[in-house]
């Protein structure tokens, strides 16, 4: 028997049967997974269906490679920064290539951190090798049911230099947008004024649909993120005119339907220009970031006096500790706070 769930942007689909393991796979489309379904039924009924690796009951006794592909597969192919989650994973299971995942203790972990530090690597990164060690022994534990120990627990992470603590303020910002206007890629203004009106990633802006705007109740419904799990960003008045501008010439599912590549070499272009129309000393623009748009949303936000649950509502982090980093409140705003609090 089969059945379709929507999770995370995805639709997933399990084809149960009795006495033998259950086949499930995901598609980014109903269409894609309806079709898939036929095309198993039909195999089954024919008896000529191939077991995958990934459909076969998982051993007690599993290797860091057959691991990694499963998880892989299975959790983070859903997620937004897939690409280098699955890299690092893909240069774990190559470290450990003849070892079962049951064999990998802190001790393994100890070199392999020692390591990354001799190689110089940045902290943040060897703290995404031990995040992603932890992730796939826990998923081994609590999903696939088998019997092992994480050896992360107990083993300190790295600690990382405080956030940046870039701002664009609103008179460098018109001038970042009017060298944006001039522009080959006359949308770049468009997607910077979005960015920091809802402080999404440049990859969460681009995989906008249409179908996911709600222009009338202020909203957008973000399916694909960088922790795989959905939500929904609330729009100003400001984002919500962006986006009535841009449906006014919408030929595309798609809000944004440019490549990241694009986006980026014509903002990094636009912010050179604006760079040196500034003096060098304080210029606004120097190392100014397409991420920064977002370190600079959430510290406006925070500005307005909006507490951390609604920012993080707003952001998807998951810790305090991620949306410190993330959030500047300007001098001038706790300055207006704390004088609030005198009594006249």
């Amino acid at each position: 028997m089969a059945s379709i769930t929507m999770r995370n942007g995805s639709y997933r689909v399990r084809i149960s049967r009795k006495g033998q393991p259950t086949i499930a796979k995901s598609f980014k489309s109903e269409l894609e997974a309806k079709k898939w379904i036929r095309q198993v039924e039909m195999q089954l009924e024919l008896g000529i269906y191939q077991e995958s690796i990934k459909n076969q009951p998982i051993k007690n006794e599993i290797h860091v490679s057959e691991a990694v592909e499963r998880y892989i597969s299975s959790h983070v192919i859903h997620k937004l920064n897939r690409k280098t989650e699955s890299g690092t994973l893909r240069l774990l299971a190559t470290r450990w290539i003849d070892r079962k995942l049951s064999s990998i203790t802190k001790q393994d972990v100890f070199l392999l951190k020692e390591e990354l530090l001799r190689k110089g690597r940045a902290a943040s990164t060897i703290n995404h090798y031990l995040n992603a060690i932890s992730k796939l022994h826990q998923i081994a534990i609590n999903e696939w049911g088998i019997q092992i120990t994480n050896p992360i627990p107990g083993m300190k992470r790295m600690p990382e230099p405080q956030g940046r603590m870039k701002r664009l303020l609103p008179k460098a910002e018109e001038i970042l947008l009017n060298y944006a206007n001039q522009s080959a890629f006359k949308p770049l203004a468009h997607i910077i004024i979005f960015a920091i009106e809802t402080a999404m990633r440049a990859g969460e802006i681009l995989s906008i649909r249409w179908e996911d705007v709600d222009l009338p109740s202020r909203k957008v419904l973000i399916r694909h993120t960088k922790n795989g799990e959905s939500r929904i960003v609330p729009l100003t008045l400001r984002a919500k005119n962006t986006l009535e501008q841009i449906k006014s010439n919408a030929n595309s599912e798609l809000v944004f339907p440019y490549g990241g590549c694009r986006v980026r070499k014509h903002f990094v272009r636009t912010v050179k220009k604006a760079q040196s129309s500034q003096p060098q000393s304080q210029n606004p623009f120097l190392d100014l970031r397409f991420h920064d748009l977002r370190h600079e949303a959430l510290s406006r936000m925070s500005d307005t006096g909006m507490n951390t649950i609604e920012l993080s509502y707003i952001s998807g982090h998951k810790t305090l500790s991620m949306l410190k980093r993330y959030t500047h409140p300007s001098h001038e705003a706790i300055l207006s706070k704390l004088d609030l609090t005198r009594v006249a």
